[in-house]
């Protein structure tokens, strides 16, 4: 069997090949070369697609460590655990379970006691894609050319993709106070709007690395738990990250 490929579909086909070898960091290698307009057969475009698959199979593979918090549009954009003190233990969880004991994206938990099942240092972290609000942003055709919008002087992100951020914190199981707040020279320009909810990849790269050395997540000796952490949007809109109440607990070697 044979078949008549379009120009247009041999484009869709060759942008698709290329799509995923930008994804996936590599180029992909597929058995069969067409050219546009000549007949092709259908075991080698099958074939074709088969090599892909197994490409996009072998990467999850090779990157277990890596959560894409929305790998369709925004492909090169992915979490990885920080580095871990000897107590603190992480895991990425990209699928959610109705009866999964956390939901989190990245969780992170310190069983400061090893002789107590009990005592534990937890918190989680989610980082989901905004679809709405990127569609905003998509629509508008100075983002599209990457020309980033100007607000009292200040150059803000000229990416198309807005994400969500959301954690939870508790040292045995007594909750922190998580809030989000914005500077008031902003109140004009947001409103209502949270603004958790529309952030660029790389303000979320940097609020979580803040999160990280506040919690001292890195640090083998002690552990950190803070009563309330709060997440400010500055009139220059970066994010600054504060914990009050917080104290260190010393951990217990394992």
């Amino acid at each position: 069997m044979h078949l008549k490929l379009s120009a247009s579909s041999m484009t869709y086909f060759l942008v698709s090949v290329f799509f995923f070898s930008e994804a996936y960091g590599a180029t992909t290698q597929v058995p069969n070369e067409f050219s546009s307009g000549s007949p092709a057969k259908a075991s080698e475009v099958n074939e074709n697609f088969a090599a892909l698959e197994s490409a996009v199979d072998d990467h999850w593979s090779r990157y277990p460590d890596r959560y894409y918090p929305n790998w369709r549009y925004d492909p090169t954009f992915y979490l990885t655990l920080p580095s871990l003190g000897s107590n603190w233990g992480g895991r990425l969880l990209s699928d959610r379970g109705p009866r999964m004991s956390s939901s989190r994206n990245l969780n992170f938990i310190n069983r400061y006691d090893p002789e107590n099942s009990s005592a534990t240092i937890w918190f989680g972290v989610d980082v989901l894609p905004s679809p709405d609000y990127s569609a905003s942003f998509d629509s508008r055709s100075k983002s599209l050319s990457g020309v980033a919008d100007v607000y009292n002087g200040v150059q803000l992100d000229a990416s198309i993709e807005r994400y969500s951020f959301g954690m939870s914190h508790h040292k045995d199981y007594v909750y922190s106070n998580i809030t989000f707040t914005k500077d008031s020279s902003l109140s004009d320009l947001i409103g209502s709007l949270a603004w958790q909810e529309i952030l660029s990849r790389e303000r979320v790269e940097t609020l979580l690395s803040d999160l990280y050395d506040l919690l001292k997540v890195s640090d083998p000796l002690v552990a950190v738990y803070c009563g309330a952490i709060n997440f400010n949007l500055e009139s220059d809109f970066a994010v600054s990250v504060a914990g009050s109440s917080c104290s260190e607990t010393t951990t217990s070697q394992k």
